[in-house]
């Protein structure tokens, strides 16, 4: 495994610029462990625990007030993990072999001992990244690039008013702009940016949709696609489940997909997850 993350770390600046290296290198190491589990058929010892990615919650305090999320309010309110803890925790995540570490919260742009962390993960040799609002992250990425931070990806809502409507707080969304801006005018290509865009019944529409496309290639952001979903303690379906999908909503989710593997065939780059993962929603 350590092994494994070295090799990880050492070819993410190419392969994070070749959507086809990338899927590659995913093929051959998906390949390797459908040998394994062949193998293990007749020596099963060497399937063993094999953990790969340690999410680590900072702090449950945020600056936003998410319509779908209870941290800061219902749970775990003003509970935040002391810079010890998180530096014995990157320590042990090291020995024992994670592939990758995500900072997130509540809002981990809130810690202010954040760029120890990086540091610390940074000389560790861990392969990791930060997932953020963007409401503070023009304030910070100065002091969190010199730590060694080089991946961000950003909670994303939607665009305009739609976003300050999901976060209840107005004019958030220009913040959050202004934020990217400044990371890519100042950083250019040295940071990667990913939007983790929730797709939930009130912005599924194309609309919405090519907002967010559009969005995701004016600061060259790669899209991720994430379902509202409640499986989590800090996760709710809103006032009366208005977050959620019904089975009434089908064909306004088929449009959605439709249009993003059109998206996806027109910038893979930006759209790098699977066609059979989009047409699985």
């Amino acid at each position: 495994m350590a092994l494994r993350s070295k090799l990880v770390r050492s070819m993410y600046p190419l392969y994070i610029k070749s959507p086809k290296l990338k899927n590659a290198l995913l093929s051959a190491d998906s390949t390797v462990d459908n040998i394994r589990h062949l193998a293990a058929g007749v020596f099963p010892q060497m399937i063993r625990p094999d953990p790969r990615s340690l999410f680590i919650s900072l702090t449950a305090n945020c600056n936003l007030r998410c319509v779908g999320c209870n941290y800061g309010r219902d749970f775990m309110r003003g509970h935040t993990l002391p810079w010890e803890v998180v530096k014995h925790l990157l320590d042990d995540a090291k020995v024992i072999g994670f592939d990758k570490i995500r900072f997130y919260g509540g809002e981990p742009l809130l810690h202010k001992q954040l760029p120890d962390m990086i540091r610390h993960a940074e000389n560790l040799g861990l392969d990791y990244w930060v997932t953020t609002n963007a409401v503070l992250l023009g304030k910070r990425i100065d002091e969190l690039y010199e730590a060694g931070l080089r991946r961000v990806t950003v909670g994303f809502y939607g665009t305009g008013d739609e976003y300050n409507s999901y976060v209840q707080r107005k004019d958030q969304f220009a913040k959050v702009e202004e934020s990217i801006r400044y990371t890519r005018e100042k950083y250019g290509s040295d940071i990667s940016i990913g939007l983790d865009w929730v797709l939930m019944k009130p912005t599924c529409s194309l609309e919405s949709l090519r907002a967010v496309w559009d969005f995701a290639k004016r600061y060259d952001a790669r899209l991720g696609v994430n379902l509202i979903h409640y499986s989590l303690p800090y996760f709710n379906e809103g006032k009366d489940r208005h977050l959620q999908f019904t089975p009434e909503d089908a064909d306004d989710i088929k449009r959605a997909v439709d249009q993003l593997a059109i998206f996806k065939s027109e910038r893979p780059d930006l759209l790098p997850i699977p066609s059979t993962a989009l047409r699985s929603v």
